[in-house]
């Protein structure tokens, strides 16, 4: 333990405002020892002064400070404390529950546009459209555009089989439409000015007199007379004899023995005019009673309703328009006016018509060179007579 040195308190004191002076008792305290630098700590304290008399006493001396102690030797360094035993580690805890699913990282930025591929070889587009012919449907390649009873359609195999929108050997691309509602019925016009009025005419002559009048009606009828008992049944009479059969008649005419067929499957070049170029029909001419054909035209010889169906096919595609002459005026029916180029026409109507009536097959409606197709039919037309 350090030594130290207590420094004495200064004590003053100081006297009372009173007629007397005041002295402790004991008198005033001995000045104060000084503490040694010593292991222990001790006090000396000074002798008790003599009781003072009624006066004023001297004031003490101020305590001197002790000298500092000396510093006592360091102490022994204590033991180093001794490592316990590691404690065995216990089981490892069951795993605890997973943790929520944290937020989603940040996008990273786009990488770079890949190179551009290579152009793929074009496809059949729609100005390759033809209208559907079953007869041609074997040599249609994969990707065949046709037309067929109001849809678009394309092959997907070459050499399809079936008609299109029934059968999987062709996707729709656009189907038939629907007929549109009825359009509201317009307002009525405005009604023209009275016109003048005209001249009184003459008086015309007596009418002649009129038929006579009807005859009044009939009396009330009388009373019915009693009815007389009824007679007996007579006897039935004999079944008579088998008569003759009569001779068997003429064998009637159908109406569909009316009929022809005439085709042109040579092929060849037609110069279209805008008026219409006739298509000759020179191959597989099949005529039959009541029809006569000559190079390009039918003539129906007797009146009636005939069903007329025709179908062109051309090499290369044209902005064509193709029609049945009537009597040589063309039928709005038949007509065929494609807005894009076709290789394929195909048509039918039902007409009732006059004996004698003459029937063509003709393209129109712009001016070029139609090629037909050689080795099929690449036109023909076939009439058949209903009624």
């Amino acid at each position: 333990m350090k030594g130290d040195c207590t420094v004495g308190k200064k004590r003053s004191y100081r006297r009372k405002s009173s007629k007397r002076d005041f002295i402790p008792s004991g008198g005033f305290p001995g000045a104060s020892g000084f503490t040694s630098g010593m292991p222990e700590q001790l006090d000396l304290q000074g002798s008790t002064g003599g009781t003072g008399r009624n006066a004023i006493g001297a004031t003490g001396l101020e305590e001197a400070t002790g000298l500092a102690g000396i510093m006592g030797p360091t102490g022994a360094t204590g033991l180093e404390e001794v490592t316990g035993l590691a404690i065995a580690m216990g089981p490892t805890g069951a795993t605890g529950p997973t943790g929520a699913t944290g937020p989603a990282g940040v996008m990273g930025p786009t990488g770079a546009i890949g190179a551009t591929g290579a152009t793929g070889r074009a496809g059949i587009g729609l100005t390759d459209m033809t209208v559907f012919n079953s007869e041609l449907a074997p040599l249609y390649p994969r990707g065949q555009i046709v037309y067929h009873e109001g849809g678009i359609y394309a092959a997907n195999v070459n050499g399809p089989v079936g008609v299109p929108g029934t059968l999987p050997d062709f996707t729709v691309l656009l189907p038939p439409g629907t007929l549109g509602a009825k359009g509201a019925t317009g307002p009525a016009g405005v009604m023209g000015p009275t016109g003048a009025t005209g001249l009184a005419g003459a008086t015309g002559p007596a009418g002649v007199m009129g038929p006579t009048g009807a005859t009044g009606l009939a009396g009330a009828t009388g009373p019915a007379g009693v009815m007389g008992p009824t007679g007996a049944t007579g006897l039935a009479g004999a079944t008579g004899p088998v008569g003759v059969m009569g001779p068997t008649g003429a064998t009637g005419t159908g109406t569909t023995a009316t009929s022809a067929y005439a085709a042109n499957t040579g092929g060849g070049q037609i110069e279209v005019s805008v008026d219409g170029t006739n298509i000759p029909l020179p191959d597989s001419q099949d005529i039959g009673p009541g029809i006569t054909f000559a190079t390009d035209t039918f003539t129906l010889l007797e009146a009636g309703r005939y069903y007329i169906d025709y179908t062109i096919q051309l090499i290369a595609g044209l902005n064509v328009g193709s029609r049945l002459l009537i009597n040589g005026a063309g039928n709005v029916a038949s007509q065929i006016s494609p807005a894009l180029t076709m290789l394929g026409f195909k048509n039918k109507v039902i007409v009732t018509v006059p004996a004698n009536t003459t029937v063509t097959l003709q393209l129109f409606g712009s001016v070029g060179n139609a090629t037909l197709f050689g080795g099929g039919s690449g036109a023909n037309v076939a009439i058949v007579r209903l009624a």
